[in-house]
């Protein structure tokens, strides 16, 4: 396909930044260290924030890197939310499959690899990760909850970092930039709705537990839980009714 070369697989990694999180440096720090294994060959990767001070300190940490970081790496000072920042990434973006990475996600070769794979096997799917998180005790019953969604509800979130095609991405709408919440999940069901498939790299990425520990555990996934519902309920039976319309009523 034309957007491989050779065996390598072209990524555009998109990573949006909000306002005063620092979390960035750690997997600016991964994402370095995949560039001197070389597993960042072809690919680009974009810091999207709207704080131009932040950007301009992410831009000086990759400038400042002595293995040539900057040959794919850079800082873009565009957005003003998490949806706009990642939708001006994609639009910056010059390869053809765009990864949406969360500032606070831990990155290893191992999540590449598990990612070409998947890429290779399945070109035309939306791909995500399984989910760790590190940071409080309870949060294995959360990485339970996030595969049961996933695998049986089809429903994988932003921080399961998700990977499409530029061109599908854009054919579904991006993501809205109307929503009170969950552009993710809503990119998701759009997804499901234009009959993208779904597929898990079968590798769980770490994340931070953070928001957790700082506004309580109980109360946190509750939250979550009950935005998820109201969120996914008419998304679920708008693709209900597409399915039962594209069979038709003879079917």
């Amino acid at each position: 396909m034309w957007w491989v070369v050779g065996l390598t697989l072209m990524l555009s990694i998109i990573v949006p930044v909000a306002p005063g999180d620092d979390s960035w440096q750690v997997v600016l720090q991964d994402f370095s260290g995949q560039f001197v294994q070389e597993q960042l060959v072809n690919c680009e990767l974009l810091f999207i924030g709207s704080d131009e001070a932040e950007m301009s300190a992410i831009q000086g940490e990759i400038d400042n890197d002595s293995a040539g970081f900057n040959q794919c790496a850079r800082a873009e000072c565009a957005g003003n939310s998490r949806a706009t920042a990642m939708n001006a990434g994609a639009q910056l973006a010059v390869n053809e499959f765009l990864w949406f990475v969360h500032a606070d996600s831990r990155i290893e070769a191992r999540h590449i690899d598990a990612l070409k794979a998947s890429i290779r096997d399945h070109p035309e799917a939306l791909h995500y990760f399984d989910l760790r998180f590190y940071g409080h005790p309870m949060m294995w019953l959360n990485s339970l909850g996030v595969w049961l969604r996933s695998h049986w509800l089809a429903t994988p979130f932003g921080d399961q970092a998700l990977c499409m095609t530029k061109r599908d991405f854009l054919r579904i709408g991006a993501y809205p930039e109307d929503v009170a919440y969950g552009e993710d999940h809503a990119l998701v069901w759009h997804a499901l709705q234009q009959g993208i498939k779904l597929r898990c790299t079968g590798t769980a990425l770490l994340t931070s537990a953070r928001k957790y520990e700082q506004n309580g555990w109980l109360k946190t996934t509750g939250l979550h839980v009950g935005l998820w519902a109201k969120q996914a309920w008419p998304e679920f039976q708008l693709l209900l009714k597409q399915k039962v319309g594209r069979q038709g009523p003879d079917a």
